[in-house]
């Protein structure tokens, strides 16, 4: 069975929360080394044609060729659940600074 191609169109990127650099074996060349940046981001993302969504997933870029990191978690939110996620969390600061 042939694996179906995954389009992906960035909408629009919020930040990095993380980054990672590290050299590692060619998994296709395992002769050569490669170095592999990782990003963790924030970004609104449409998959094959869908409505566009928020997520926050690994990035992995490789020789120069950025791609979605084949080993990261992910998760994805609508607009209206990442403006609850958004309220959560502000509401979470709140509880804190009045400890």
């Amino acid at each position: 069975m042939a694996k179906r191609a995954i389009n992906y169109n960035v909408i629009e990127n919020f930040g990095v929360l993380s980054t990672k650099e590290f050299d590692r074996t060619d998994w296709e060349n395992p002769t050569e080394r490669v170095h592999v940046k990782k990003t963790k981001e924030v970004r609104k993302v449409s998959w094959n044609g869908g409505a566009p969504k928020i997520e926050i997933r690994e990035w992995e870029t490789i020789n120069g060729v950025e791609k979605p990191a084949a080993d990261g978690a992910k998760i994805t939110f609508t607009d209206e659940e990442w403006a609850a996620f958004l309220f959560l969390t502000m509401q979470m600061d709140s509880d804190q600074e009045a400890v």
